[in-house]
């Protein structure tokens, strides 16, 4: 399970979904199989 933790200085609230766009989709799954590729690509 990969997960992005930050916080908000805004006062508004936004669903979580509403911050990762296509791009932070895309971003986070190269990250998860660079990931995966560092530890000799184990069974998943």
């Amino acid at each position: 399970v990969f997960v992005e933790v930050k916080t908000r200085t805004e006062g508004g609230w936004t669903r979580p979904a509403a911050a990762v766009d296509q791009r932070k989709r895309g971003l986070l799954g190269q990250a998860a199989k660079e990931y995966l590729r560092r530890l000799g690509n184990p069974e998943t």
